[in-house]
């Protein structure tokens, strides 16, 4: 469910929520969206000096889509390994690692299994390290299917 800002003004929302909840505090749209962005600036600062301590590199990971109604998304995530990694205890706690198909994936599990089976840190020897990507392997089947009723991809 989406809602715009303004829809906290309408008496009727505010009616309801009242009722839900007598001691609920119904604050204005330009209150919520003032404490909507104080909160954005200060983790983007947070984040902007975060990234100013790092010394290797980001790695990014992207998505877009579209929605029902044609809106164009995109999400982005960025990773790094800091310092704290190791203080963290990461490398002791790691359970699976999942990953597409591509072969150098095979690779990368197989070095890092190696790494971690000589510090004692897998469960069952790394037998469910590294799991496949469903929607991946989803796709693949799909393309399968649609080849074979329709004899093209």
């Amino acid at each position: 469910m989406s809602m715009k800002l303004l829809e906290v003004e309408y008496e009727a929302l505010r009616t309801w929520i009242s009722y839900l909840n007598p001691d609920a505090c119904l604050v204005s749209r330009n209150t919520i969206r003032s404490d909507v962005m104080k909160i954005h600036m200060k983790e983007k600062n947070t984040l902007k000096e975060e990234y100013r301590k790092i010394s290797n590199r980001i790695c990014l990971t992207s998505d877009l889509w579209t929605s029902i109604i044609g809106e164009g998304y995109i999400a982005l995530t960025a990773y790094y390994v800091n310092i704290n990694w190791c203080a963290w205890g990461i490398e002791k706690r790691i359970f699976s690692l999942t990953l597409d198909n591509a072969s150098t994936n095979d690779v990368l599990i197989k070095t890092l299994k190696s790494e971690l089976i000589l510090q004692n840190s897998l469960v069952c020897d790394g037998e469910f390290l590294h799991i496949r990507c469903c929607a991946h392997n989803n796709l693949i089947v799909l393309l399968v299917i649609h080849y074979i009723i329709l004899g093209r991809a």
